[in-house]
């Protein structure tokens, strides 16, 4: 293979790992349903955090546990006329279709345990909602995370539904996040060392002059005319 050939091929990889890499993230998502923490308002004192679910199918009942830092947050209580602190199930599992098994939050080991199931003859619920609503008290401006570290979602007749779980980090940038930036950042470095290098050798490989060969020329040989006396 020619040097220019194989320089061409760098490019062409280089470009491909760069549209690749823009690809909306979308594309790469994962099958399944999908439970994540969202941050829905913010202003420095308060916090208010939706559990959604999303490409659920069939659904119809979950429990969930969110762990959280008592020491940054504090729960809000969405029933003061009950006894401890709870939280508001959200509307993907109507709850007048239903009943609530669970709802307590723990500040001294920071937890939040929600379970809600439907009732016959309410009908399972497909897509994406909401299944909580979280509101906090922000105590300061240290960083947290908030983890969901247990999720049973189940069907109708009682089958457990495989899903993904994501988190939420507040306050300063996570150590998780600044590792995918440098990760991303080194990833473009290297396609565009690649990308240059391909150019270059692009540049350097150029045809050979063709050597022409070279024409001999014979010398005539001299008479000898002999002269006799």
């Amino acid at each position: 293979m020619s040097k220019q050939k194989f320089s061409i091929k760098l490019v062409i990889l280089a470009v491909s790992l760069v549209m690749t890499l823009f690809l909306p993230l979308s594309a790469f998502a994962q099958s399944g349903a999908q439970v994540s923490l969202k941050q829905v308002e913010s202003n420095g004192k308060s916090l208010k955090v939706d559990v959604v679910a999303e490409n659920v199918s069939e659904l119809y009942g979950m429990e969930f546990q969110i762990k959280y830092d008592p020491s940054v947050l504090a729960v809000k209580d969405a029933a003061a006329d009950q006894d401890g602190v709870q939280v508001a199930p959200g509307e993907f599992l109507p709850v007048s279709q239903g009943f609530v098994v669970a709802n307590k939050a723990e500040s001294a080991d920071g937890t939040i345990t929600l379970a809600v199931t439907l009732l016959n003859p309410a009908p399972a619920v497909n897509g994406s909602g909401v299944l909580a609503h979280l509101s906090f008290d922000v105590l300061n401006d240290n960083a947290a995370n908030l983890e969901i570290s247990q999720l049973n979602l189940v069907s109708a007749n009682m089958n457990p539904i495989p899903n993904q779980v994501k988190g939420l980090t507040i306050g300063s940038q996570s150590g998780g996040s600044m590792m995918w930036i440098l990760v991303g950042g080194g990833v473009v470095g290297l396609i565009l060392i690649v990308a240059i290098g391909g150019f270059m050798m692009m540049g350097s490989a150029k045809p050979k002059a063709q050597l022409r060969p070279e024409t001999t020329h014979s010398k005539p040989t001299p008479t000898v005319t002999k002269v006799s006396a």
